[in-house]
């Protein structure tokens, strides 16, 4: 069943059920609304920060989840990194809301649109939704409370769903993880990026600590920073679904090889560039997380791209961290072998593993 637009279910819902007062006096009463903004300026002010690439079909959705949000003292910026499509064209009409601001740029990826962002904003916290994302109405307003409330979190995240492409919910992240935490240290999460960037909501003054994104990192820029930050700062899980992650054919995270290849090297310029890990981590947690990681990507290279050398480089990479793994010494000697070769060499073994059982077989 198609779902409807955002705007529509929410005039709908006020239609049956109770309307809540902060909705009703946005849609239906303009200047209770401005009143409502203008009361909530006490409140701290929260950036939105929402990089555009090709997002004409979506972004309208994601923008009224942001204007629509129960807590209303935020600007939101947009940053177009350098779209082809309608994108502009779409976004525009929003920008009479005056807490939008818009920027472009020439195309440089999703990390440089949230660095940009990042310069511009004026937020005491800073969250981010993508262009095909949306909010769940009382993202902001649970999430800014609970952040005044415990002063020594300086960072939060939380559940959230997932949608195919007919908009059906195919699952509930809090359903898929492994594990959950109330509070999330660097250890585990070295372990296992379960951080959504599209639940986070962050002080900017740990972003910029931190380093802010790494814009050679294709789409595990935000998995690095959340690291980064949690060197530094406490780091709360929210256990609520507060947002809605929309899976299609053109999201970065499905190019499983290329975000794979980026992870490893999120990971391995944490272990690099801050020698606090290496100690908090110990070399056992080190192994654990990179060598299955990097052989991994080994067995990827020579499916998907049939490059041998290449993947030669990522089973050596595994093979530091576990020289008595026979398979992967196996898989390192192949890469040297000509293709026919090895296939010989593989037909001959298995014609001997074949004669061995006979024997065998005949001697019982």
């Amino acid at each position: 069943m198609q779902k409807k637009p955002i705007i529509s279910r929410i005039i709908e819902g006020a239609k049956n059920c109770d309307p809540d007062p902060i909705i009703s006096g946005y849609l239906e009463q303009k200047n209770k609304h401005n009143e409502m903004i203008v009361s909530s300026l006490s409140q701290p002010l929260v950036t939105v920060i929402m990089p555009v690439y090709n997002g004409a079909r979506y972004v309208s959705e994601a923008i009224e989840s942001i204007l629509f949000q129960t807590y209303q003292n935020f600007e939101l910026i947009i940053v177009n990194d350098g779209s082809n499509d309608d994108s502009k064209a779409v976004i525009t009409p929003y920008l009479k809301d005056l807490r939008i601001r818009y920027f472009e740029q020439c195309n440089a990826g999703v990390a440089a649109a949230r660095n940009a962002a990042i310069k511009e904003s004026q937020g005491e916290f800073i969250g981010f939704l993508d262009q095909d994302d949306y909010w769940h109405i009382n993202k902001l307003k649970i999430q800014v409370e609970y952040l005044k409330t415990h002063q020594d979190t300086s960072l939060v995240y939380s559940d959230y769903e997932i949608l195919n492409e007919a908009n059906n919910e195919i699952e509930n992240v809090s359903k898929i993880v492994d594990f959950d935490l109330s509070e999330c240290d660097f250890v585990p999460l070295f372990s296992k990026n379960r951080i959504g960037a599209l639940t986070v909501l962050t002080y900017k003054r740990c972003i910029l600590s931190s380093g802010q994104f790494d814009e050679n990192l294709k789409g595990t820029d935000d998995y690095e920073l959340w690291l980064k930050i949690a060197l530094q700062y406490k780091l709360v899980y929210q256990p609520v679904a507060l947002a809605t992650y929309r899976l299609h054919e053109t999201n970065a995270s499905r190019n499983v090889l290329k975000m794979l290849i980026f992870e490893a090297m999120a990971l391995s310029n944490i272990i690099k560039n801050y020698r606090l890990s290496a100690r908090l981590l110990g070399r056992k947690t080190i192994k654990n997380r990179l060598y299955p990681l990097y052989k991994k990507i080994g067995d990827l290279v020579v499916m998907v791209n049939k490059d041998r050398k290449s993947a030669r480089s990522f089973y050596f990479k595994a093979f530091r961290y576990n020289p008595f793994d026979f398979d992967l010494a196996c898989k390192i000697l192949s890469t040297y072998i000509p293709p026919y070769t090895l296939r010989y060499i593989t037909w001959q073994y298995r014609k001997v593993l074949n004669i061995l059982a006979n024997t065998k077989n005949h001697a019982r």
